[in-house]
């Protein structure tokens, strides 16, 4: 394996910036939303990998978790923010496949290297507030399909 990539342990739970990511990119009062929010509690364990320029996290939910109906694939990403050791900043995708959250990627903002602990982060949407415009045609695409 490359030093710029390495495969972290499986782990039952999530980091703080993982956590926080993932609690921004579920908010609202979509039912679609709720529903992702909802399967967070079936989370069995996770999967790391570290790149070079982030992170993938993927999701084991346990069979019982609540899938959303109609859904096969859908992205969102718009959450970013301060991340410790990265001048430029990080932004963040959550992916659902298959109406179940699948992923998380973290990615950095320039050409930095991931760093390898991460103490101190702020994460928000761009301008401060969310799209809820682009938000809201995403969740309509995806529950159409």
């Amino acid at each position: 394996m490359s030093p710029t990539m390495q495969n972290l342990s499986p782990s039952n739970s999530l980091t703080p910036l993982e956590v926080e990511a993932t609690r921004l990119l579920l908010a609202g009062d979509d039912p679609i939303l709720a529903k992702l929010r909802q399967q967070l509690e079936h989370i069995r364990g996770v999967n790391r990998k570290v790149t070079g320029g982030g992170f993938y996290t993927t999701f084991e939910l346990g069979a019982d978790a609540p899938v959303l109906q109609g859904t096969p694939a859908l992205e969102i990403g718009d959450v970013s923010g301060s991340v410790d050791g990265l001048p430029n900043g990080a932004q963040f995708v959550l992916y659902v496949a298959s109406g179940k959250l699948h992923m998380l990627e973290g990615a950095v903002i320039g050409w930095e290297k991931w760093p390898s602990d991460v103490r101190s982060f702020k994460l928000g949407y761009g301008n401060s507030q969310r799209d809820w415009t682009t938000l809201n045609q995403i969740l309509t695409d995806a529950s159409s399909k």
